[in-house]
């Protein structure tokens, strides 16, 4: 009868320790609520297609930041330009247990031309964001921080 006392007196502990240290909040905000704010970029690596080395591209990103709004508008800002677009996360399934979720945005460019970038594998936690993007020339790896 003990036994039965300590695992329920143990459970219910655990309970407790799990209901207070995972705030709400955090838990159970979906993805595009997850997104909304203003995040710094802080690292971009490249990797060219065919190879193994990474190299570090964070430099051409100094001081530009992205700033995701409720409505699905954005602003990005660079050194020289402050950039306004749309975005929206998209789920792809991968398998009938498994999937990943896509950032894709449009930004208008100073002249007046439109970007569409698509943001895969990504993670958005509540200070990071971890994303990769595909293009023509190799895969780049972005961490946003807020």
């Amino acid at each position: 009868m003990k036994k039965l006392t300590i695992k329920k007196s143990f459970f219910g502990i655990l309970l407790v320790v799990v209901a207070t240290s995972c705030s709400q909040s955090s838990i159970f905000k979906s993805p595009a609520t997850k997104i909304q704010g203003k995040w710094k970029i802080e690292k971009v690596s490249f990797r060219p297609f065919k190879s193994l080395v990474n190299t570090d591209v964070s430099s051409q990103y100094s001081g530009q930041s992205v700033e995701f709004n409720s409505d699905n508008s954005l602003t990005k800002y660079t050194l020289s330009d402050t950039l306004r677009g749309t975005w929206n996360i998209q789920q792809n399934v991968t398998s009938e247990s498994s999937y990943n979720e896509n950032l894709i945005t449009a930004v208008t460019n100073s002249d007046g031309t439109v970007t569409i970038s698509t943001l895969t594998n990504l993670y958005i936690g509540t200070k990071k964001i971890k994303a990769y993007e595909y293009r023509g020339d190799g895969t780049y790896y972005y961490v946003f921080e807020k």
